[in-house]
């Protein structure tokens, strides 16, 4: 599991100056969260975003895990009770719907 610490170390990661800049939250803040895999959902996907998906929002922040599985479960109920079609027409609603709110 990778954390800010690990991320911090790989090949081509942007530095914690960079990063706190890039999601709008002090190096200092940034720095107390570097082992910590209990972020606020909202960082968390911005780190995500900011970094390319090379620090995973699933893995250091629970609620954003948890809110895949459910949307993945959503997807699995929709495609096997109403059928392939209406289910891949709420997936695109779905995933349009994470687009924008994620990246607004």
């Amino acid at each position: 599991m990778m954390t800010l610490a690990a991320y911090l170390e790989s090949p081509n990661a942007l530095a914690l100056t960079a990063l706190a800049e890039a999601v709008g939250i002090s190096k200092g803040r940034l720095s107390q969260l570097r082992d910590s895999r209990e972020w606020p959902p909202s960082l968390a996907l911005a780190v995500e975003r900011e970094t390319g998906g090379a620090l995973n929002a699933s893995l250091i922040c629970p609620v954003v895990a948890a809110a895949r599985q459910g949307i993945a479960a959503a997807w699995l109920i929709a495609s096997l009770v109403v059928g392939w079609t209406v289910g891949s027409m709420i997936k695109r609603r779905i995933g349009r719907w994470l687009c924008s709110t994620h990246h607004a």
